[in-house]
């Protein structure tokens, strides 16, 4: 139990057998990545000369005009748009180390503090309407909070207190916010109350678009991070992969599979594998939400993640090093199905964590 426990705690403060398959053309589906969307990208990159920082930068869905959001460092975790496209959160580290977690206009105006705070503050999450954010805070090095700020009044409400928590989210009718707390998937209202477990053993989730499921990580019975599924009130539980790589399980975490996105219509999901080869990088795959038909979409010996489905489901952009001439991780973009992968931000340092904004 212990080292569950530590595991659901490590995934998910981290932001982490079928034979490989590789990608058939008849079984392709024909997706052209839309030319006329005016979709821009937003990511993190080391722009800085001598330094090893971070900023937020913004292109063009087909790579152009690449320019800093704000001439400000950010950590290294991934900036979280708002659903109206116009905001962005994201967390900064000052240079005592302080946490802090700001809101920021997608154009780079508007900058403004929210919270902050010396062992972490951030993983932010917005609601549906743009009013409030949901976030976690270290209280002292063995206790972690859960809180909320309402973005109208300017308050902040303390919601929860335990030893580990993870990243929180806003269930998709608003009406409550999932949590992990303790090794559990949690639910509670928004005003922190009604706390109760929604799935035993489970973290790093993610809802569906509909709302009437969540994929979420559980180790299985090879105790390794594996994709599930289940419905929004925590029934009908179905493991969906069951991969890993004993070779390179050399100590915690197990090898296996992560980061579940679901596409539009919730008919597939795509996900990270470090249990695709031998060497064990991470490449990305996707494959139907029963778990059915899993197909490796990219395969290089770099690794490949990060992956971000756009709204009309037909492309996928993502972070990965297969950019042979470059070395680095550079943002990549490829359809739904894997085909015209090529890179985008061409950049000779590092680029990462990609996030699509509708315009």
């Amino acid at each position: 139990m212990k080292t569950l426990f530590k595991f659901f705690a490590l995934i998910f403060l981290l932001s982490i057998p079928f034979a490989c398959k590789k990608v058939n053309l008849n079984e392709k589906i024909t997706n052209e990545i839309s030319n006329d969307s005016t979709d821009k990208i937003l990511f993190l990159s080391r722009r800085i000369d001598n330094s090893a920082d971070w900023k937020m930068y913004v292109m063009n869905k087909d790579g152009s005009e690449q320019n800093e959001i704000k001439d400000f460092t950010v950590c290294c975790e991934q900036p979280v748009i708002s659903n109206n496209n116009k905001k962005v959160s994201f967390v900064h580290n000052t240079e005592k180390w302080v946490y802090e977690l700001y809101i920021v206009n997608t154009d780079g105006t508007g900058l403004n503090l929210i919270d902050s705070g010396k062992s972490y503050c951030g993983a932010p999450r917005w609601s549906q309407d743009d009013s409030k954010i949901v976030y976690i805070k270290n209280l002292n090095d063995t206790i972690c909070g859960i809180f909320l700020y309402d973005l109208i009044n300017k308050s902040i409400t303390q919601l929860t207190d335990s030893n580990v928590c993870g990243i929180p989210s806003f269930s998709p009718d608003g009406k409550t916010i999932t949590y992990y707390e303790n090794g559990n998937i949690c639910l509670m209202k928004l005003d922190g109350s009604n706390k109760k477990i929604l799935l035993r053993h489970a973290g790093s989730y993610k809802w569906s678009p509909k709302g009437d499921k969540i994929a979420y990580l559980s180790t299985g019975e090879i105790n390794s991070s594996q994709i599930f599924v289940a419905m929004s009130d925590g029934t009908n539980t179905k493991q969906l992969t069951n991969s890993y790589v004993p070779s390179w399980d050399s100590g915690f975490p197990p090898f296996g599979n992560y980061n579940p996105q679901w596409t539009p219509d919730e008919s597939k999901i795509v996900y990270v594998s470090e249990a695709a080869h031998k060497c064990g990088n991470p490449e990305i795959f996707i494959m139907n939400s029963d778990g059915t038909n899993q197909i490796e979409l990219t395969n290089s010996n770099f690794r490949s993640e990060d992956p971000a489905i756009s709204l009309d489901g037909k492309y996928i952009i993502f972070s990965s090093g297969m950019d042979y001439l470059n070395y680095n991780a550079d943002i990549f973009i490829m359809g739904i199905n894997g085909d015209n992968q090529r890179p985008l931000s061409k950049y000779s340092g590092d680029d990462i964590l990609p996030v699509i904004i509708k315009q």
